[in-house]
């Protein structure tokens, strides 16, 4: 995967692959806040929605292990929200003191939805993706003066995330219960061992993944690829009945086993390919290089089209391309077309 992801030839670096997402013209801060404000304002009742979905899932069963039933169309306008936040942290029209309270809020809120749901994955990576955005806007250099607090910063954040890992098989009725079990992380364990062990299904999925495919099920053969497309368009699910669970290869994985273990994108190549998996991770990891390569010039809109896409393909460590798919074609084509309503607003053309 790796190859693939740094591999980029010079004929292709002029060519015009995956030009179909880039803008000609380049967006004022004034649109970047715009297409920001609208992102959120499209996608922030939808994130309540599924949050308060998970949250009562988890209420119901007194503890971090239930699942909420979302629809995917509703699910994915949802995981928006900090792809809108990208958007305004890299508006120029926005002082940074006004970007740090939004960053603010948006933090408080994800962290108490995380506490609450034990849902972390997504907000974790939305936190790595906008702190690195942060630094990119602000032209931020890490030195020894910064590291200390980070390190420190960091130390709780790893610590919550235990407490949040180990809440989910207890009965979690209270911000005290959580309190506590803060303070047991920060203050008895290995926070090394335990980091990785955050890591833990991944690597069982893995294993059932070599396991059932091919003595149980035939390899997917790419088809995996080649629909998951398909599930972008609104109402997949109705238009293409039973397709989803055709083509992945956690959920076969799941019916064996009778565990939700997830997925990771090695896993899903090995269960298409087999042993070609390496050479198809190859192409697979040059595909999401040349959609995630940012322009030399280094806009604001490429720079916001790079860490939006990086908070999404971050969880491919995770999750499988057709999870985050849908997300990351709406993640591509809504800036645009905000950026092109603002453009005929601007311009008084209605």
């Amino acid at each position: 995967l790796f190859l693939g992801l740094f591999w980029k030839p010079h004929k292709v670096e002029k060519s015009q692959l995956f030009d179909i997402f880039k803008i000609k013209d380049k967006y004022s801060g004034s649109c970047m806040r715009f297409i920001g404000c609208a992102m959120v304002i499209i996608s922030l009742p939808f994130r309540l929605m599924n949050d308060y979905s998970q949250i009562k899932a988890q209420s119901a069963n007194s503890g971090y292990i239930a699942l909420a039933n979302t629809n995917g169309m509703t699910y994915a306008l949802g995981m928006l929200l900090p792809i809108g936040v990208v958007f305004l942290l890299c508006s120029d029209a926005i002082k940074r003191k006004t970007v740090n309270k939004i960053l603010l809020v948006f933090s408080a809120y994800s962290v108490v939805v995380m506490i609450l749901s034990g849902d972390r994955r997504y907000v974790i990576t939305s936190f790595i993706s906008i702190i690195l955005c942060y630094m990119k806007r602000f032209d931020i250099k890490l030195n020894w003066k910064r590291i200390v607090p980070l390190g420190i910063v960091a130390l709780l954040a790893l610590s919550m995330l235990e407490a949040i890992r180990n809440g989910r098989m207890q009965v979690i009725d209270s911000f005290e219960t959580f309190w506590d079990l803060f303070i047991e992380s920060l203050t008895t364990s290995n926070i090394v061992y335990e980091t990785f062990a955050e890591f833990g299904l991944t690597y069982f999925i893995y294993a059932a993944g070599i396991q059932f495919f091919p003595s149980v099920f035939p390899y997917k053969m790419g088809m995996t690829y080649l629909l998951g497309p398909l599930t972008a368009i609104p109402m997949s699910g109705v238009l293409f009945p039973g397709m989803l669970l055709s083509i992945s290869a956690h959920w076969d994985c799941k019916s064996i086993t009778g565990h939700s273990l997830g997925a990771a994108l090695g896993e899903e190549v090995y269960c298409n390919f087999g042993l070609l998996a390496p050479f198809f991770a190859v192409i697979i990891g040059f595909a999401i290089s040349r959609i995630m390569h940012m322009k030399r010039e280094d806009s604001l809109y490429e720079t916001a089209k790079y860490y939006g896409l990086f908070y999404l393909l971050l969880n491919l460590v995770r999750s499988s391309s057709i999870e985050i798919l849908r997300t990351a074609v709406y993640a591509l084509i809504l800036p645009m077309f905000f950026g092109f309503v603002y453009k005929r607003l601007t311009r008084k053309a209605w």
